[in-house]
């Protein structure tokens, strides 16, 4: 009988656990789904908003949102014309409205707004060969995809034109293949002729622009003329471009126009904010004689800001030694202008010894107060490479560049015309503070003296004094000099001091030339040092006001919802798109944020000679980021030489819109994800509680034999 009993006290403390644990099991799932439906409700409304844009683009429609739209139409290809006069002028009594396009409209040519205050919004649009011309003030463009392979003679050949004020363009998508023979811009503000444009915003949008005919006709992504205050922001401009000959009829002074073919360019301008935008520019074709490719342009555009870009340049048609000319930014002319904190990354197989370009930055005078800062520049091709370039030939040029990190692989030579440089800079007064540098000679006869390969360089001369303040940066190069200075072509009263400095046959003040120096030019050189383990730390009020105040302002956008995706107006980005522009890193390098550089070895460790590189034609970037040239030399392993972060890239690229309906590049979880996710998670598991119950008749079954047994007994 006792045995009875203890069965029967274990059957029912199992029975008990076996309660427990269906609750328990309960419990957990339920929580599971509380907690995802805490990051559903939580999620930013970027994530939601990308997910109501990657379902827009797949044909479902959304609803408008009234109160941001008490008075709205909607067009579609049946009932265009009760909207749209015959000449595809927007009727007056629509002007101020909001305009919401659905489906597909053809061949349509230009639409013409010159209402004021008008909105134009697609739902599930697709606009081929159809474009806008917009002279209205306050005019609001959104959601919006254009499929473009024809010339706009009467849009400024343009996909979109902006002639009046306060425009602000929104998440559109714009595939534009610019026929042969035509013009073709994918976004033109300004070159009104008759007034400038004051504010123009772009947003999160795609232009993917490409020409493959080198014919002498302007190719450009995004074009902005005449204008003051423009914020251009969180965008992608992808262009495939023919190399084209620069157009020197004018000179200097002749303008963006000098360039045939570009990504995106700014020009008399004022306040142009240029922040957080991705540009992948790259070769389609090569024409004529000193083929030319600029990614972006910036001419007499004063108090500008280029911050937080990622722009990349690549020709992979040229071949080595053949002369090519890349530019990735592009200055002309320009005062009081903050760089910072942007990435720019070329390459290509093009050059040979002194002829060919491949500058991440170009500076050209006259400029004054330009500060460089925060940026990570990588170059690499076979002729003479210089990570920033700047000149006074045109009038004096006066440069702060600040805690950069540069990387470049060029061919230097002999010639004077045959130099690799970290940055070269023929000025008038130049302040370089703080920045990491790598530059290397693929040249075979890499241990030739009088090849022109270092760190930072006044080599090639031009006119006027030449004053430079060096100091507290890391050099690493595999020629003679970390630091050559031309006094015979006016260097007075500079300092070069506080550097780590290391070469493949010098270090620290030996690493230092000053050419013609003598103690009336009052040039010093002093504590420098090959070991980095000194460090040299560069005092943090030597940082620019401008470039703090650059690094701390988001420049958020003031964008506006017309869809009900719960958005709180607040100036997030409306639509996280999903388009073919993706904003990956084309060159599988490890980015910036460690300054991984080319190498994937991370500029703390200063090996530069780890790949194979174009010297054999081998690839020159691999997938870990390695492969910079095949030398078999060595550089000393070296940490950064001061406290002060270099090139660091601290704010995340803003997604653009998507590229075409239904094409994703995103590869984070959605909201509809985890949402569809917790509704997998709602449905209860009962394999465990049906073991559990299963357990307990088998425990009952033998409970109830053996107190039968004892009975019998």
């Amino acid at each position: 009988m006792k045995k009875s009993i203890i069965i029967f006290t274990l059957s029912l403390i199992i029975l008990s656990c076996c309660i427990s644990a269906i609750s328990a099991s309960d419990t957990n799932n339920n929580t599971l789904a509380d907690n995802h439906n805490n990051i559903l409700t939580s999620t930013s409304n970027n994530t939601i908003n990308n997910t109501v844009k990657q379902e827009n683009n797949q044909n479902l429609s959304l609803s408008l949102n009234q109160s941001e739209n008490p008075d709205h139409y909607t067009v579609n290809s049946s009932n265009f014309h009760d909207y749209f006069d015959d000449n595809n002028n927007l009727k007056p009594d629509y002007g101020g409205k909001v305009m919401v396009f659905e489906g597909e409209f053809n061949d349509l040519d230009t639409l013409v707004i010159y209402q004021d205050n008008t909105v134009i919004v697609g739902n599930n649009s697709l606009l081929k060969n159809t474009a806008f011309g917009l002279y209205g003030e306050n005019i609001y463009l959104k959601n919006l995809n254009f499929q473009l392979n024809k010339s706009f003679s009467d849009n400024k050949d343009s996909g979109i034109y902006v002639g009046s004020d306060n425009v602000t363009i929104d998440n559109i998508t714009m595939d534009y293949t610019v026929p042969e023979g035509n013009n073709g811009i994918g976004i033109y503000v300004g070159d009104t002729g008759y007034k400038n444009i004051f504010r123009f915003n772009l947003y999160y949008s795609t232009v993917n622009l490409t020409s493959t005919n080198p014919d002498g006709f302007y190719k450009y992504g995004v074009l902005v003329r005449d204008t003051t205050l423009g914020l251009i922001y969180g965008n992608k401009i992808n262009c495939k471009l023919p190399l084209m000959a620069v157009n020197w009829a004018g000179g200097i002074f002749g303008g963006v126009s000098m360039d045939y073919v570009l990504g995106f360019g700014a020009e008399d301008s004022k306040y142009i904010n240029f922040v957080n935008n991705y540009v992948n520019v790259s070769a389609t074709a090569l024409g004529q004689s000193f083929p030319t490719l600029d990614a972006c342009m910036f001419y007499k555009c004063d108090k500008a800001v280029i911050k937080g870009n990622k722009i990349y340049e690549e020709d992979l048609l040229t071949k080595k030694g053949t002369n090519n000319y890349l530019y990735g930014l592009d200055i002309y002319m320009m005062n009081n202008v903050t760089i910072a904190n942007n990435e720019i990354h070329m390459k290509t197989y093009g050059g040979q010894d002194s002829n060919g370009a491949a500058y991440p930055i170009q500076v050209n005078g006259p400029s004054s107060d330009i500060k460089i800062a925060y940026n990570n520049l990588t170059s690499i091709n076979n002729g003479p490479n210089l990570g920033i370039y700047s000149n006074n030939y045109y009038g004096a040029v006066k440069l702060y560049i600040l805690s950069n990190f540069i990387n470049v692989t060029g061919y230097a030579g002999r010639s004077n015309w045959a130099l690799v440089a970290g940055i070269e800079v023929q000025d008038s007064d130049d302040v370089i503070l703080n920045n990491t540098i790598y530059a290397q000679n693929v040249n075979n006869d890499s241990n030739n003296r009088n090849n022109n390969i270092y760190g930072i360089s006044y080599s090639q001369s031009t006119s006027g004094n030449h004053q430079y303040n060096i100091q507290y940066n890391k050099v690493i190069t595999n020629g003679y000099n970390a630091v050559m200075l031309d006094a015979y072509h006016g260097v007075t009263n500079s300092k070069i001091g506080n550097n780590v400095l290391i070469t493949d046959h010098s270090q620290g003040d030996d690493a230092v030339e000053i050419k013609g120096n003598t103690k009336r030019y009052n040039n010093q050189v002093f504590n420098n040092t090959g070991n980095p383990d000194e460090k040299q730390d560069m005092p943090e009020d030597l940082v620019p006001n401008d470039v703090i105040n650059a690094m701390s302002n988001p420049y958020t956008p003031n964008t506006r919802n017309f869809f009900n995706t719960n958005t709180d107006g607040n100036g997030n980005n409306p639509f996280n798109g999903n388009g073919t522009g993706n904003s990956t890193n084309p060159f599988n390098i490890n980015g910036s944020g460690n300054h991984n550089g080319l190498n994937g070895n991370s500029s703390q460790n200063g090996r530069i000679h780890n790949g194979n590189g174009i010297i054999n034609g081998r690839t020159m970037f691999n997938s870990n980021g390695n492969s910079i040239q095949n030398n078999n030399g060595s550089v000393r392993t070296v940490s950064n030489s001061t406290n002060a972060n270099t090139g660091m890239s601290s704010e995340d690229l803003a997604s653009g819109s998507s590229s075409s309906a239904g094409d994703s590049s995103q590869s984070a979880s959605k909201a509809y994800a985890i949402y569809k996710n917790t509704n997998n998670l709602k449905d209860t598991n009962y394999t465990l509680p049906f073991g559990i119950i299963a357990i307990i008749i088998i425990i009952l079954i033998i409970t109830g034999y053996v107190y039968k047994k004892d009975k019998e007994e």
